[in-house]
């Protein structure tokens, strides 16, 4: 999949993000650092019409 547009979230930007809810937050404070990477392949959707829908986050091992 070719990346088109993509958002990194840090840890330290987090608390400035729209976030209505997030489930699991405890064990996201476990671990000594973090980011949620949004990837969108769609040229026609911009990443800001993504905030506010929910997803889906899934752990994986830095390469």
């Amino acid at each position: 999949m070719t990346v088109v547009n993509q958002a990194v979230f840090s840890a330290e930007s987090f608390g400035t993000l729209p976030i209505v809810a997030l489930r699991g937050q405890e064990a996201l404070n476990q671990l000594p650092s973090w980011s949620v990477v949004i990837e969108v392949a769609d040229p026609s959707i911009a990443l800001d019409q993504l905030l506010g829908t929910e997803a889906r986050l899934a752990f994986a091992d830095a390469d």
